[in-house]
């Protein structure tokens, strides 16, 4: 069943959803959104975690709509002219490193990692100091997005509310890719600095691997090393 609001057409299916309250899960909407409709081919497809691990699916169904569609997960600004910042969680956002293994290019040992992707073992991780830039990028009003190679469980979701990591948008590895961290990070980026509702607006990324500070600068990104913050 499909249901048409806001300007979102909201998809049922295993997804669970309070149609009395779209926006009651895990986020308040705080849209300041302008939709034009026209009769174009949707572009972009969402996933919002509900604090389970479950998902909402969302699909835009234009792209032009002006300004950039936010969350309210605390009190922010209404930023008329926000930045796009790009957060890292692990080694930037997170310190995770009691249960992660790297190979000589930086790159997660997925195998070893989904195995110590346990509750006990994500609620061992401690936040890092961005996690305070994070927050005020946030609440200032800027767009936040998380862009990690992680594969995300309902763990990790559940950390992530826990600590209050806010965010606007996450976009996480796709379940059973195995492409490397920066081509990976690349190709799920490369949208905000093609598409004319991003393409002027400053994009912030923070990373600690060098490979995606490169792949993601070459894109035009002003690109910050978090290990300078560790």
């Amino acid at each position: 069943m499909d249901w048409l609001c806001f300007g979102f057409l909201f998809t049922t299916g295993n997804c669970r959803f309070n149609f009395k309250n779209p926006f009651s899960n895990c986020w308040q909407s705080d849209h300041f959104v302008d939709f034009i409709f026209r009769n174009e081919q949707r572009i972009n497809a969402l996933n919002f975690a509900n604090d389970d691990g479950t998902t909402n699916k969302v699909i835009i169904m234009t792209r032009t709509y002006r300004n950039i569609t936010k969350t309210k997960q605390c009190e922010r600004f209404y930023n008329l002219s926000p930045r796009i910042c790009i957060y890292d969680l692990d080694g930037t956002v997170i310190n995770s490193s009691h249960r992660a293994t790297h190979d000589e290019n930086g790159n997660i040992d997925l195998s070893d990692w989904k195995a110590k992707s346990t509750k006990d073992l994500i609620f061992q991780d401690s936040l890092m100091p961005l996690y305070c830039q994070l927050q005020e990028d946030y609440k200032n009003g800027d767009m936040i997005i998380i862009c990690t190679a992680r594969e995300l469980s309902k763990w990790d979701y559940e950390f992530i509310h826990f600590y209050n990591i806010y965010y606007d948008r996450i976009i996480s590895r796709p379940k059973g890719n195995d492409t490397s961290d920066s081509i990976l990070k690349k190709s799920q980026l490369r949208y905000l600095f093609n598409l004319p509702q991003y393409r002027n607006i400053l994009k912030v990324f923070y990373d600690d691997n060098p490979s995606n500070l490169s792949a993601i600068g070459s894109l035009g990104a002003t690109v910050v090393d978090a290990r300078r913050y560790a």
